[in-house]
């Protein structure tokens, strides 16, 4: 019979060895993962018992996944991230790997990332992202495309939201330094505009472009942050990209009101623009009857008979 200090001799020795297989694991498995320092709970023991099979360890051979969690926290390998939970869900368990004692903070849109691997970034997460606004963070959205429904067989027709009433933001995640984190549904029509974006040395990400991230700020400008954060972006995106390019992108979704809305802001941050007279002529006539408001859930009085919108 082993005595008590070999036993915790091999322990310690097949915990080693489990490290450098989820070392090699990880490294194996970089290509598929969004991030290879912030890890979803049943990815990591995916990855884990993945690692086991490697190591001749019959001590390891034992350990549920749970354990194996276990000692590579009390190794100071893993540590698990303090996320508060939402209170109608499920506990959201996300890992931070310490291989690199230097990268201890995980932006949002990391930890959005490796929540959701197959979804996109947009609303204030791209807006940060894509350094648009000074505002401090009111919530983060990351999106996933609806499935088109197979017994439709007529399309939705493609109209912004016109509602004075504040939009739903989604469903609520997990709150992490009291910042609410939101899964949304999106219809793919008005998301066309994507791409991956380098965030760090760890994560690869899916966040919208800075002219999709604009369009959406008309969409969408409570997820957005609201008006201030708004204004600030168009004003900002403007220097960044140009009115042709952000039209372009609006006139392909085919949205007339979001049209309208992107022909005022132009108007008003790039005047001088070609691309005002432009969407006037892709606007065409404008009905006065019903005059929706610039901003979805913003309820603007002023009647903007140019543009056909209730404006600021």
């Amino acid at each position: 019979m082993k005595t008590l200090k070999e036993a915790k001799g091999e322990g310690v020795l097949a915990t080693a060895k489990l490290i450098d297989a989820f070392r090699d694991q990880l490294a194996a498995s970089r290509q598929s993962l969004p991030s290879v320092r912030c890890l979803p709970h049943s990815r990591l023991i995916e990855l884990l018992l993945d690692a086991r099979e490697t190591v001749d360890s019959t001590i390891l051979r034992e350990c549920p996944g749970t354990q194996l969690i276990q000692l590579l926290e009390d190794a100071a390998v893993i540590r698990a991230i303090p996320l508060q939970p939402a209170s109608s869900k499920k506990s959201v368990k996300l890992y931070s790997v310490g291989f690199d004692p230097t990268a201890a903070t995980i932006p949002a849109a990391e930890l959005l990332q490796a929540h959701v691997p197959e979804g996109i970034l947009c609303y204030f997460t791209a807006i940060e992202l894509h350094g648009l606004s000074t505002q401090p963070a009111p919530h983060y959205h990351i999106a996933l495309k609806k499935a088109a429904d197979p017994k439709r067989k007529v399309p939705l027709p493609k109209v912004s939201p016109s509602s004075d009433r504040p939009l739903p933001l989604g469903t609520l995640e997990f709150y992490a330094d009291g910042v609410g984190y939101y899964r949304t549904r999106r219809d793919p029509a008005n998301l066309l505009s994507v791409q991956r974006r380098q965030l760090n040395p760890y994560c690869v990400v899916r966040v919208t472009t800075l002219e999709q991230t604009l369009l959406d700020c008309l969409h969408r400008p409570h997820s957005a942050g609201g008006a201030a954060v708004v204004f600030e972006a168009w004003e900002q995106g403007l220097t960044r990209s140009s009115p042709e390019k952000i039209l372009t992108l609006a006139e392909k979704i085919g949205d007339k009101t979001l049209l309208r809305r992107t022909g005022y802001m132009i108007e008003r941050f790039a005047p001088q623009s070609d691309s005002v007279q432009k969407a006037k002529r892709l606007i065409g006539s404008i009905p006065q009857d019903a005059m929706p408001t610039l901003l979805p859930g913003l309820a603007y009085q002023h009647a903007n008979r140019e543009w056909g919108l209730r404006t600021p």
